[in-house]
């Protein structure tokens, strides 16, 4: 501080002594100071205030009680004052501060007056300590700021005493809880706690009375309205400048987006985990942040293999350029779907995958990523070709069905028809629409409609016989349409039977034909009654089953006697006429059903004994009735051709009224009797007779 001075001190040190008393009263530091800016006096106030003895202040310049910082802009703006002195007040906005003996400053606010000692002016100093003041005076800017704070808050901000009675409740407590400030000041806190929560909140408020805090604490609370939600708790004790605790502060958030959010964001990352296809997060920059167990399956990686590593890795070498441009692509914000490369695997095999990839955005909407669906498409494009393969067939088979002109048809395992051509519409007379809405079984005949659908069960068991079979179809008309068929079995891609194709071909007319060859390779042209051939082939099956099955077989003959005179005397066309009536009677006099009874004609050449064989010889008709006792009327002998059918089961019964045993059908004498003979036969009463057979 230098030499302390001494200009003018008596006197001025009298009238400091005359103004002792006065100055001690003064609650302030009071501070006497010259022009020369030297303390002249000081009061005990002063000494209290800086920490410095009286005699350790007077004398010294004023600038040791101010912060050496501010010493000389101090002593400036005191020459200013000397030079121009003038009272000033204290609660002025200046910021002052002082300088106490141990170098700590503090706050002041300094009251300014001059008397004019004739000496000189004479400066006083009224200094007040403020710190306790600016101490209040931020505080209360502090609560005023936590009050606006509080006030417009978006968190709910609830403020209660350490026994949990609500003192503070914010608008946004109102609208989370929907009461009002005014309903809840003054109320517990337990009010809003569910009443299966109370003792909770119980510990809460114990905790909060032992000074700790409570931070992210999640559990339910209830509304006005009695709805409960979840809510993230953080609690703080409220202290005093004792450190006492004095209350509580309260920030309830809601959770429930939160959850929900977090509840989908976990659904997601089960979805991503056991996804069947592979599912790769990456950053903006293509590496990869994300690589899920279908990836693994499906590139061969393991996540660990993979996260941090770029997805250039899984491109072939020439391909790296298309990488890029979907980075870009997707960075800029658009997404890629069923986009079809090749990729590689870790193995080094290549193969097709088709990519979806759609940018991952921020709050802010910004890309900071992408996820990329991948699916290997090597078993689509198998499919694929093989569909195309397959329309091609279909096609093909279209153009066959369309253009063939047999009958075609694909059926269902039951049969309901799928696909009918125009040939069989044609051969049938349905139209296609009839053939779609029925089956198989509505246009077989009913007499082989059993031997149909065996027919067709052994298509389906997987019968490799794929011979025609003949049966009989009905017209739309009701006419029967004889047809040969041939049955195949389809199957689908996975080897399953599903459909039947049939192939039907028009035989009427061949059938036709070859009954008729049938019927007159078997039959005699004038009587139609079988012939002797037929009767042959008989007797040879059923001798063979009677020898068997040990039963008799009976043959009985009936002879026309004489017959020559009717040919050499009327002539061939009269005696045709004759055999034809003399049949016609003994099918008349027939009654069928009976067992074993067929009916049969033939002819025979005779000669007298000791004759010799001449030519034009006479010939005879010869009836006959084959008796077959163990075989039933009506069916068929064993192995004979379904060729003859028809004409095979001509069994006949005797008139009962007639016993066998007196049939006989007699002519006259040859000799002189010719007129009788022609009346005779005329009148028809020939009676028959039992005649011997003729070898």
């Amino acid at each position: 501080m230098g030499e302390k001075p001494t200009v003018g001190g008596a006197e001025l040190g009298q009238h400091a002594v005359s103004f002792e008393g006065l100055l001690e009263a003064v609650p302030d530091a009071l501070v006497g100071v010259d022009q020369g800016g030297v303390i002249r006096f000081v009061n005990h106030q002063t000494e209290s205030l800086f920490g410095y003895d009286r005699g350790e202040l007077v004398g010294w310049l004023i600038e040791m009680l101010v912060p050496e910082s501010f010493r000389k802009v101090h002593q400036v703006q005191r020459d200013g004052y000397v030079a121009a002195p003038k009272t000033r007040e204290m609660g002025t906005d200046l910021e002052l501060r002082g300088q106490r003996r141990d170098g700590t400053e503090f706050p002041v606010d300094i009251a300014l007056s001059h008397l004019d000692t004739g000496d000189g002016v004479l400066v006083i100093a009224a200094v007040r300590d403020i710190t306790d003041r600016q101490k209040a005076e931020q505080g209360r800017r502090w609560s005023e700021r936590l009050a606006a704070v509080v006030e417009y808050s978006g968190d709910a901000i609830i403020s209660n005493t350490p026994d949990g009675i609500i003192t503070s409740f914010n608008p946004a407590a109102e609208r989370m809880y929907g009461y009002s400030s005014v309903e809840m000041v003054g109320k517990s806190v337990i009010l809003m706690s569910p009443e299966d929560r109370i003792d909770e909140a119980g510990a809460i408020l114990a905790k909060i009375r032992a000074g700790q805090a409570v931070e992210d604490f999640e559990t339910i609370r209830v509304r006005k309205d009695g709805t409960v939600f979840p809510v993230s708790l953080t609690v703080s004790p409220i202290l005093d400048v004792d450190g006492t605790v004095i209350g509580a502060t309260a920030i309830p958030r809601d959770v429930t987006e939160a959850r929900q959010a977090f509840e989908a964001a976990q659904r997601l990352a089960a979805v991503v985990e056991f996804s069947g296809e592979a599912i790769v997060s990456s950053s903006s920059d293509g590496t990869i942040t994300s690589w899920n167990p279908a990836a693994e399956r499906l590139y061969g990686y393991s996540s660990e293999e993979m996260i941090g590593k770029s997805v250039i890795l899984l491109s072939t070498e020439d391909r790296t350029g298309e990488t890029d441009a979907i980075l870009a692509k997707v960075g800029a914000g658009q997404s890629v779907v069923n986009f079809e490369r090749i990729e590689r695997r870790k193995d080094g095999t290549v193969f097709p995958v088709s990519l979806t990839i759609a940018p991952i955005r921020d709050a802010a909407g910004t890309v900071v990523g992408t996820s990329a669906i991948a699916r290997d498409m090597t078993e689509a494009r198998k499919a694929a070709e093989n569909a195309r393969s397959l329309a091609a067939a279909e096609d093909l088979v279209q153009i066959v069905m369309a253009s063939a002109s047999i009958g075609i048809a694909l059926a269902d395992l039951d049969g309901s028809f799928r696909v009918v051509n125009r040939s069989l519409c044609d051969l049938l007379g349905y139209d296609e629409a009839w053939f779609l809405a029925r089956r198989l079984r509505d246009m077989v005949h009913p007499d082989d409609l059993e031997g149909a659908l065996e027919e067709r069960a052994r298509v389906i068991a997987g019968s490799i016989d794929k011979s025609a079979t003949k049966l009989r179809l009905v017209r739309a008309d009701g006419a029967t349409v004889w047809v040969r068929r041939v049955a195949v079995l389809l199957r689908d891609g996975d080897g399953r039977a599903n459909l039947i194709m049939l192939q039907v071909e028009d035989i009427t007319a061949e059938h036709e034909a070859q009954e008729a060859l049938t019927y007159q390779a078997f039959h005699d042209p004038l009587t139609g009654l079988h012939n002797r051939a037929w009767i042959l082939d008989i007797l040879k099956v059923d001798l063979r089953a009677a020898k068997r099955l040990g039963h008799s077989v009976g043959a009985l003959f009936v002879d026309l006697d004489n017959f020559k005179v009717v040919n050499e005397s009327l002539g061939h066309a009269a005696g045709d006429k004759v055999l034809a009536t003399v049949a016609d009677r003994i099918v008349a006099g027939l009654r069928p059903g009976g067992p074993g009874r067929t009916l049969w004609w033939g002819r025979v050449r005779h000669r007298g004994p000791g004759r010799p064989r001449r030519p034009g010889g006479r010939t005879l008709r010869r009836a006959g009735v084959h008796l077959d006792r163990h075989r039933p009327a009506g069916t068929r002998p064993p192995d004979r051709a379904d060729r003859v059918h028809r004409y095979r089961h001509l069994d006949l019964d005797l008139d009962p009224r007639e016993p066998v045993a007196r049939r006989r059908l007699r002519a006259v004498p040859r000799q002189g009797q010719r007129a009788s003979e022609l009346a005779l036969l005329r009148r028809g009463d020939a009676r028959p007779g039992c005649g011997p057979p003729h070898r």
